[in-house]
């Protein structure tokens, strides 16, 4: 590649980074991911660590080792106490010792007001967490048209919605984008939002407020209180994407953003959540 005086140098030395993924959540059994980083001249992502003790603790007390499960995934069973604090160090033969904190979010305070075709709308108590929203619309609800007493869960087969949208006072406007004329016409209420939106902390007070979409009949609503390390980790991690989205755009030459990372000696996140997932059918709405 030539510049205007001297040619640019492409080729960049890097070494294998530990890579660590860890995100702490009301199930019984936790996941992590483990892997050394390696340089794209090699034709390869990443590679698997086979040695490694990994230790969970919770506020100082050892909870519990995480046990191999495949190539790069690790497992522990254990269920995190809400707003627990938590340490994780990873010792691997020949690195220098990992570590990171997070803590535990609570539930969220949310409850369903009302549903009405596309906006679904919703009251939120005082919040103490930064919370993302997210849609989904289902994509098994057979048990549901058996029995309406069995509510759905989210599974990885549901299709993440992409432009959803809201009228709450207190969002983040990072990935704003119009509104949802384009997919909903004239009935399009409230600004959109690329995949998610990012309701900030500060609310004081009760509000009531609807989320908008292109819903399918049988659908979710997810409210995500996230602990400030995978609050950071995401949101930069979108901000990230969304500028490479675009093949065609210079500015990701120029782009000095870095996704967050709070594990020391290493890089990944190391964080929690809560989920609080809503259903809504034809029929009537699921907590």
């Amino acid at each position: 590649m030539n510049g205007c005086t001297e040619e640019i140098p492409l080729d960049i030395e890097s070494d294998d980074e530990v890579v660590v993924n860890c995100l702490l959540t009301t199930d019984s059994v936790q996941e992590l991911s483990l892997s050394y980083s390696k340089s794209l001249d090699e034709g390869i992502y990443f590679s698997g660590i086979d040695s490694a003790i990994i230790m969970l603790y919770y506020e100082e007390e050892e909870v519990g080792r995480f046990t191999k499960s495949g190539s790069t995934t690790w497992e522990l069973i254990y269920s995190p106490v809400l707003g627990g604090n938590y340490n994780l160090n990873i010792d691997i033969p020949g690195e220098e010792e990992i570590t990171a904190s997070t803590t535990m979010p609570l539930g969220s305070g949310i409850t369903v007001v009302s549903d009405e075709g596309n906006v679904n709308s919703f009251e939120q108590r005082k919040q103490y967490y930064n919370q993302w929203v997210f849609c989904l619309n289902a994509y098994d609800y057979s048990s549901f048209l058996e029995d309406p007493l069995d509510t759905p869960s989210v599974s990885s087969y549901d299709e993440l919605i992409e432009e959803i949208a809201t009228n709450h006072p207190n969002t983040d406007l990072f990935n704003q984008e119009g509104t949802l004329s384009d997919i909903l016409g004239d009935n399009a209420l409230y600004p959109a939002y690329k995949y998610y939106i990012r309701l900030l902390s500060d609310t004081t007070s009760d509000i009531t407020f609807g989320v908008e979409a292109a819903f399918n009949s049988y659908h979710f609503v997810v409210f995500r209180n996230s602990s400030d390390e995978y609050d950071q980790y995401l949101k930069t991690s979108l901000q990230k994407m969304f500028l490479y989205s675009d093949e065609d755009d210079p500015v990701q030459w120029f782009d000095e953003n870095e996704i967050y990372s709070n594990i020391n000696n290493g890089v990944g996140v190391f964080g929690a959540y809560y989920d609080q997932e809503f259903f809504f059918s034809p029929l009537e709405i699921i907590n």
